[in-house]
């Protein structure tokens, strides 16, 4: 089944200190957008730092990729389908490699830190920005239960889409990498507008029912769906924190 929604709930622009923090120390030379999905933050990238002479972009799922050439016509970008557990590039190949909202979703995370630091150079930069768990208010929390009922639902279908990982787990991970970070970002979000809970009720709504045909698993995904709801009603939603963090191979 082509699948092209996975990313709705996730995908946002990077923010402008975000977005500055990266161009002011991105390599000229070749990117990797490991995770690239739709293609968001890769076009960002495209248009802000006119200097960037080669952007490789890749993701697992072939219905995200179709999106991403379909909104991407920049020569300097090249689209493939790719697993980030076992990449097809050579060693040392890439100035700089990124993982937006991406670090979450295989099951082998050491097996992504091992293939990061094979593809990046020496002293090369990597970009991580991955949405967090942990230290949440009640309108964050209500978008990282909606977040975790479509993991479930992903899961459920045989896609790779763990649950979103603490600050502490993401630290674990970089040191796991062997980095030494340069820049350390928290990004934090307002309350979604009525317009947009409605949005995000209805696209929920919808992705539970992709699971209607394994009726004990569609039941036990509506009741978290019901609680989720009457939680929502009474405090909203808002896109939980993003810890960027801009780091080199150490």
């Amino acid at each position: 089944m082509a699948h092209t929604t996975r990313r709705t709930s996730e995908s946002s622009p990077l923010g402008e200190p975000q977005l500055r923090e990266i161009t002011e120390r991105l390599p000229v030379g070749a990117v990797l957008d490991i995770g690239c999905g739709e293609g968001t933050v890769s076009g960002e990238l495209l248009a802000a730092f006119p200097r960037l002479q080669e952007l490789h972009a890749v993701d697992v799922l072939p219905g995200e990729l179709e999106e991403a050439r379909r909104r991407l016509t920049d020569p300097r970008i090249q689209l493939r389908r790719a697993d980030a557990r076992d990449l097809p590039f050579s060693d040392d190949r890439f100035d700089a490699v990124l993982l937006s909202n991406t670090l979450h979703h295989p099951r082998n995370r050491a097996r992504v830190a091992s293939e990061v630091r094979r593809v990046l150079r020496p002293e090369g930069t990597f970009i991580l920005n991955e949405v967090l768990r942990d230290g949440l208010n009640a309108p964050e929390w209500s978008l990282a239960e909606l977040h975790s009922i479509k993991s479930a639902v992903d899961r459920a279908l045989g896609l790779p889409h763990e649950e979103t990982m603490s600050e502490r787990g993401i630290d674990a991970w970089l040191v796991l990498l062997r980095t030494t970070q340069h820049v350390r970002l928290r990004r934090t979000f307002p309350v979604d507008s009525d317009s947009a809970l409605e949005e995000r009720i209805e696209f929920l709504s919808g992705y539970v029912g992709m699971v209607a045909d394994k009726p004990e698993r569609y039941a036990r995904l509506r009741r978290r769906m019901s609680k989720w709801m009457m939680h929502v009603a009474r405090y909203g939603t808002a896109r939980p924190p993003e810890l960027l963090a801009v780091c080199s191979l150490s």
